[in-house]
């Protein structure tokens, strides 16, 4: 039986038979006039039902003249460009008409404007792409606005149309709807550049529409001074809409600082498989070389006994080497990760830096460490969860160019499992373990990450002496499986009030070496770890 001969029970329950198909692919309810799109349809059965807004009893696409819009300041061109047409609806009433193509660039929807700034659907907008997509193929920067208005007085104003603008469907609340459609044609383009409102809602779109995009290819363009391009182009400003373009900034995730970021904070109290040598001989010596990209390295050791230390002197060590360094210390303010730095720098003791130096000394030492390259730190506002801290990790070795990534510490992301839970903790580490394991390998990066230890059997603890061991490893199975090295830190049994420190090789991936590596001497006055003697 054709469609069109077809009357069935309307979805609405209100009729058994009103139920009908019009030939232009709509089904129609005579009883309580609701419209539904022949693609939502399989079998009569309703699919997704067609929103109020977009319901339209109107049939067929109107049509209308491209004109001159003198009110915006868009000219007769622009409008024919982008198909913005003028005209009148089936009632006689002043409309403006926004065309809508599919993806063979056929016009297939219009969004109709009036003057009192409501609108309504015609066509089928599930079928139709960006506005303005149909224009372009690929390039070297595409502009998303958030309106149709906008995009084309970018277009206008930003290069006389040569580069490509395009348009969401329904503002910032079909933001992440549209990038998701159409996210295969928008990563065509070299750049990205998302220019939605000046409003709270456009911010948060821009936002997370930025975290659906490829990693360092998205710029987020503002202007201050006004809410949209539209408005700065009425206000005969259209120097601003370049300017934004311009001076759009590249996104990274929140939580992402540069070490200049941070510079201000000094005025308060408050890929090679070439190995990289550590700044203890005996370490680099006992591990066959150093360091090395695409590796996982666990430094542990009892509380207090010295792991910061250790891992913020080797990540000083290898930034002074020209090496991108990355900090995700989730247990401490960044600002006190930098003070720390700054302190092995200059010799002094992080608590005792604010004290030896004023504001200009701390600026001067600043620019003495980072004044060549920056470095990396992550204000994790509390995501401290497996997926958030990947993410964050990802973004630093993509968009930065990072290498070297340094993680204190690893417990604190299973800290919602409580101690004594057992399985359920090891379980849980395990896991993070081999989303890291597998995230280095990915990005051929190095890992150095901070692990706690399980209390040992009687009462001599680390910090009293006790030695370090694999089985002591908190979830050690995982620990000990998925780590490259595993380095330990022993405080002297016979004086464990002593400022010396053996280091200790547990677990050596690549030559399968183990032992000890030596002393080291914890300088209380200059905050730094001092080798003794080497093996």
């Amino acid at each position: 039986m054709a469609k069109e001969n077809q009357h069935l029970p309307c979805p609405c329950n209100q009729s058994s038979d009103a139920f009908s198909y019009d030939k232009n692919g709509w089904w129609k309810c005579f009883s309580c006039g609701e419209n539904f799109h022949e693609d939502n349809l399989e079998e009569g059965i309703i699919k997704q039902k067609v929103s109020p807004k977009n319901k339209t009893k109107q049939k067929g696409l109107l049509k209308g003249n491209a004109e001159a819009i003198k009110s915006r300041g868009l000219t007769e061109f622009s409008c024919k460009k982008f198909q913005y047409l003028t005209g009148q609806d089936e009632n006689g009433k002043w409309c403006q008409i926004a065309t809508y193509c599919d993806d063979l660039g056929n016009p297939v929807a219009q969004k109709i404007r009036y003057p009192d700034k409501k609108f309504v659907w015609k066509g089928n907008p599930s079928g139709a792409k960006l506005f303005g997509q149909n224009l372009w193929e690929a390039g070297k920067r595409i502009i998303i606005a958030e309106g149709e208005i906008d995009a084309i007085t970018i277009s206008q104003t930003y290069g006389s149309h040569r580069w490509a603008v395009v348009s969401l469907k329904d503002g910032a609340t079909s933001a992440i709807n549209d990038i998701k459609a159409n996210y295969e044609f928008l990563i065509k383009f070299d750049e990205i550049i998302l220019f939605f409102d000046n409003d709270q809602s456009g911010r948060e779109a821009s936002r997370k529409c930025a975290e659906l995009l490829p990693v360092g290819r998205v710029k987020i363009a503002n202007m201050t001074a006004f809410k949209d391009a539209s408005e700065a182009l009425m206000e005969k400003t259209a120097g601003a809409i370049s300017t934004a373009i311009f001076e759009a900034k590249s996104w990274r995730p929140d939580g992402i600082r540069t070490s200049a970021d941070l510079r201000e904070a000094l005025s308060l109290d408050v890929s090679d498989v070439a190995s990289i040598e550590y700044p203890w001989r005996g370490l680099t010596k006992k591990t066959g070389g150093g360091l090395q990209l695409g590796t996982l390295v666990m430094i542990c050791s009892g509380t207090g006994v010295g792991k910061t230390t250790l891992i913020s002197q080797l990540a000083l060590h290898l930034h002074k080497l020209g090496e991108s360094v990355g900090m995700l210390c989730l247990e401490e303010h960044n600002t006190v990760t930098l003070k720390r730095l700054l302190g092995i720098h200059s010799e002094t003791a992080s608590d005792k830096f604010d004290a030896k130096y004023n504001v200009d000394e701390k600026y001067k030492i600043f620019d003495e460490v980072f004044s060549d390259h920056p470095m990396y730190f992550y204000d994790h506002f509390g995501s401290i969860d497996v997926e958030t801290i990947s993410s964050r990790i990802r973004f630093m070795v993509k968009a930065l160019g990072v290498r070297w990534i340094f993680l204190d510490h690893l417990s604190i992301m299973v800290s919602g499992i409580q101690a004594g839970h057992g399985d359920g903790e090891r379980k849980l580490v395990d896991v993070a373990l081999t989303h890291l394991r597998t995230l280095v390998a990915e990005l051929n990066c190095g890992l150095v990450c901070v692990s706690h230890l399980r209390r040992p059997d009687g009462n001599l603890g680390h910090e009293g002496g006790a030695r370090v061991s694999l089985n002591q490893l908190r979830s050690s199975h995982s620990i000990a499986q998925l780590s490259d090295q595993v380095i330990g830190i022993n405080v002297p049994k016979e004086d464990p009030d002593s400022v010396y420190r053996e280091l200790v090789l547990l677990k050596n991936r690549f030559t399968g070496e183990t032992g000890d590596c030596g002393m080291i001497k914890y300088d209380r006055e200059k905050g730094i770890l001092e080798e003794l003697e080497t093996l």
